[in-house]
């Protein structure tokens, strides 16, 4: 069985939008490697998800903290500078 954004577990009803499509992407690819049954797939594939968000979160103010956050995106909005309050 593979999950997508429109037909996935239940258990990841509450996962953002963002969380839950990793956790789809993870799970699918559980699925494809087998040895694993399809509870622990779908319990395996939040946890995953949900540390990548938070290293995703701890990055970005890693980033922003350094300035560099800022200034990717700035560059997203056509290289205009503003200032950072």
């Amino acid at each position: 069985m593979i999950w997508s954004q429109t037909h996935f577990p239940a258990a990841m009803r509450s996962l953002t939008p963002s969380v839950r499509a990793k956790a789809i992407e993870i799970a699918n690819s559980l699925l494809e490697q087998g040895g694993l049954d399809k509870h622990d797939v779908i319990l395996t594939s939040i946890c995953e998800a949900r540390s990548w968000a938070r290293r995703r979160i701890t990055e970005a103010d890693g980033m922003r903290s350094q300035g560099v956050w800022d200034d990717r995106q700035m560059d997203s909005l056509g290289g205009q500078r503003q200032a950072v309050s």
